[in-house]
């Protein structure tokens, strides 16, 4: 069954017409899914990362609830036409259809919201760190590589992505952000592949924020399970690197 995804825009100034993304909504299986900037893993809103894109927390979490309200409702229609009423901040615009048939749909929505809505240069950083990783070793990874895998067992067979990949796809690495959504996306990606072929190790690469540890413990935890973690935070992480490059190439 195809799922239909939607792009949440703000428009600080609408005279000046130029939107930011700031959310993302998929409709899968008659269930809708929403991930938003600046929210927790809990779902409630961090204030304190609103500034940058010149949003109010108490109208932002206004507009969040009346989209999900429409959402639930039924009544989905309004929220996409209401820019044609009356000129508003907030809109809600189609984004295209999907037609892949898993149940990972967080995977997919975390994907959405990482391409199209989060911060680039903290997403483009952490990539380039990586990379910057690799050359101090005189290692040129593959970039944005694919294994087969499945997103449940009675799904078809499928590509899953990883940021990338040393000896080609032997030895999968990737870089994930130390937050809730993007560790639980690895982790389904981690399942996918390994429905279909266990590969011989993973490298997650991520960078560890003190503040939130105790939160990100359990989903590093659950990472550690099938794959090998590497913090860049860590003291000489290119050594620690290089011997898991060497055990496991």
């Amino acid at each position: 069954m195809p799922a239909h995804w939607y792009l949440f825009q703000y428009m600080h100034d609408l005279r000046r017409r130029e939107p930011r993304n700031v959310g993302v909504a998929l409709h899968a299986d008659g269930h809708w899914h929403f991930q938003f900037f600046g929210q927790r893993g809990d779902g409630s809103i961090d204030g304190r990362r609103l500034g940058a894109r010149g949003l109010d927390k108490d109208l932002y979490e206004d507009w969040i609830r009346y989209f999900q309200r429409k959402a639930q409702e039924g009544t989905w229609e309004d929220a996409l036409t209401l820019g044609q009423r009356r000129p508003t901040n907030f809109a809600v615009r189609p984004g295209g259809t999907i037609l892949d048939d898993h149940s990972m749909w967080d995977v997919t929505l975390h994907t959405l919201y990482t391409e199209l809505v989060d911060e680039p240069a903290t997403t483009r950083s952490l990539v380039d760190d990586v990379l910057d990783l690799f050359r101090s070793l005189d290692v040129e990874p593959a970039r944005d590589i694919k294994l087969p895998g499945k997103w449940s067992d009675d799904s078809r067979e499928d590509r899953i992505p990883f940021s990338f990949g040393v000896n080609g796809t032997a030895l999968p690495v990737d870089a994930v952000a130390d937050r809730p959504q993007a560790l639980q996306a690895l982790r389904g990606r981690i399942d996918a592949v390994e429905r279909v072929a266990s590969p011989r190790a993973i490298i997650a690469v991520t960078r560890r924020d003190l503040d939130r540890e105790e939160e990100m413990e359990p989903l590093i935890r659950s990472i550690e399970k099938d794959a090998q973690v590497l913090d860049l935070n860590m003291e000489q992480p290119e050594r620690e690197l290089a011997t898991l490059l060497e055990t496991y190439t």
